[in-house]
């Protein structure tokens, strides 16, 4: 799903034929597309921010724009030349921000019941669930290792023990870990699943559908950098402020044509 190599790839070769120490680093379309995207001579790493929806309750904390929030540029040649504290930063981030966003969506079908709302509220417990525990050792603990190896003063020694995980198959990051890719579609199937509950309980079409297809950015460019993160978190937080606003504007309608119609004389 998400196959290795790349030109980043073939300069960690060129590095390591040539003594300098260096640690593998899937290229473009690779698994590490979860966490950065390449572009030019360096990469792109994005950073994840909350902003309030302005909508009540629940979604006013968690309809979150995670819309190219903190755009940081870092030139990446290989693990050990991380910038660590943007690395650290936008990884703790996203450890509450991976569970926020299944909680947000579950918000939307709450009292719901029947076949799709169990399947969604599961799919979304797995995904909250599998991305922090990937995250934390994929991001989080790789960080924490490359920070250990740049305070040493000898960084190269260092190379076994992050390779051993970031390629790891389960949790890594590259090349196609198993926790990476049971996220992703299980975001999916858990948004879908709501988007069929909320049309049937009567919502309209368009953040219903916004909802559903948004889900599958992650999926389709294998990555939750640009573009995959942001249209997938970016289209789930306008889908979910669109039909808080939907929900509001209707109950709004009902006592005004309720009175309306004790008004009219019989």
């Amino acid at each position: 799903m998400w196959p290795a190599g790349g030109e980043a790839g073939r300069m960690t070769q060129q590095e390591r034929s040539s003594c300098r120490p260096a640690t593998t680093l899937a290229g473009p379309g690779s698994d590490m597309d979860i966490f950065t995207q390449p572009h030019g001579g360096g990469t792109w790493l994005h950073a994840h921010c909350i902003r309030r929806s302005g909508t009540s309750r629940f979604m006013a904390h968690h309809c979150y724009w995670r819309l190219l929030s903190c755009f940081t540029r870092s030139q990446i040649n290989d693990l050990l030349n991380l910038n660590v504290r943007r690395w650290l930063g936008v990884h703790y981030a996203q450890i509450a921000l991976f569970p926020l966003s299944a909680l947000a969506i579950a918000w939307l079908i709450r009292g719901r019941t029947g076949i799709a709302a169990a399947i969604s509220r599961v799919a979304l417990f797995v995904f909250g669930v599998g991305w922090t525990a990937w995250d934390s050792v994929a991001g989080v603990a790789t960080g924490i290792l490359v920070n250990a190896a740049h305070k040493s003063g000898t960084p190269g020694t260092w190379r076994a023990p992050i390779d051993a995980i970031w390629l790891h198959p389960i949790m890594g990051g590259a090349p196609a870990p198993f926790f990476a890719v049971l996220g992703a579609v299980a975001l999916s199937v858990g948004a879908v699943a709501a988007a069929i509950v909320l049309k049937r309980n009567g919502q309209s079409w368009g953040p219903v559908a916004l909802l559903g297809v948004s889900s599958f950015g992650i999926t389709i460019f294998k990555t939750h950098a640009w573009p995959g993160g942001p249209l997938t978190f970016g289209g789930i937080a306008i889908a979910s402020a669109w039909l808080v606003w939907e929900r509001k504007s209707t109950s709004g309608m009902v006592p005004a044509r309720q009175t309306q119609a004790a008004a009219t004389p019989h």
